[in-house]
């Protein structure tokens, strides 16, 4: 092996090991540094660590200047303080209103055709066999809403449109009209196998909570049968699986969520908007994570940071 092919492959092992953060600041360095960024090498290996390290995240803050985004790496040492940093938004600009789903920031503007009484649940993610990145947008309204004055609204009295968007092309596709389920729009979405997953409600005279699916690659949808009647959870990828967090604490309206499994199984934990807490699962013990300059309020995403990006303008 020639000292050329040894000296860069010493020098991506050592790239490799660095943050996303770290890696982006390559392409303003020189022409040179940019093009060793997008090395095929590189980014393979770098997504190979990434999945064995603490997760990057986002957080979505509206206080006190609405739809700000920072981010932060988890440290493996948790007595070590990272600090946030604030992301710029490009397409702040052409989109004022957005929200982040998975890792893509998605407007969120209302369809014009339905009434100011629907809801909106999107969902985000990757299909492997077709090499397409794909956003999902569930659009529920109120059917024979002149009929329910004066009484609550049932699951029943509600019906979607689906529509998909493949990036890289103009416009939605109509999946049609989603007349069994409807979607939870306060449970975030979740990738896992190549499926988005929501929690939902099924819509018959005896309305119960369940898990719904999307299947990226045929584009259908799937009911998961669960056990846990009665109980509110909501769902999260923990270690590549499908969870979901069941706890009292949830029916106490603490607002505790999940957001994901850490690097040495330590589950991290986002209470009222306001603090990141990590759960040690074998000793029971909770331990705030401290970050320079976070945010009074914010909703964390978990990102998986890449080298390759898509930037695109959707259209709703």
């Amino acid at each position: 092996m020639s000292t050329r092919i040894l000296l860069r492959k010493l020098i991506l092992d050592i790239l490799s090991r660095l943050p996303i953060s770290s890696l982006i600041q390559l392409k303003s360095v020189c022409r040179a540094w940019r093009m060793l960024s997008r090395h095929p090498d590189l980014i393979s290996i770098h997504i190979t660590r990434m999945a064995k390290n603490n997760p990057c995240l986002i957080l979505h803050s509206d206080y006190p200047i609405r739809n700000q985004l920072y981010f932060v790496d988890i440290p493996a040492d948790y007595n070590k303080e990272e600090k946030v940093k604030r992301s710029h938004v490009p397409f702040r600009a052409a989109m004022p209103e957005f929200n982040v789903v998975g890792s893509i920031c998605q407007e969120l503007l209302k369809s014009m055709q339905y009434s100011n009484l629907e809801e909106v649940v999107f969902g985000f993610g990757f299909d492997p066999t077709t090499k397409e990145y794909k956003v999902v947008k569930i659009v529920s309204y109120i059917i024979n809403a002149d009929r329910i004055y004066g009484r609550s609204l049932r699951v029943a009295d509600m019906i979607s449109e689906v529509q998909v968007f493949s990036l890289g092309y103009s416009t939605w596709r109509s999946m049609g009209k989603l007349k069994i389920y409807h979607l939870d729009q306060w449970s975030s979405q979740v990738l896992v196998n190549r499926r988005l997953h929501w929690v939902a409600w099924t819509r018959r005279y005896h309305p119960r909570r369940t898990i719904v699916s999307f299947v990226l690659a045929d584009e259908q949808f799937k009911e998961i049968r669960t056990s846990f009647k009665g109980c509110n959870y909501h769902l999260v990828a923990l270690g590549g699986c499908l969870s979901a967090a069941v706890s009292t604490i949830l029916r106490k309206r603490t607002f505790v969520r999940v957001v994901c499994l850490l690097k040495y199984g330590d589950i991290l934990l986002e209470y009222k908007s306001r603090a990141l807490v990590s759960y040690d699962t074998v000793s029971e013990e909770f331990k705030d994570l401290m970050f320079e300059g976070i945010r009074r309020c914010y909703k964390t995403i978990v990102h998986a940071g890449s080298l390759n990006w898509t930037y695109t303008f959707i259209d709703t």
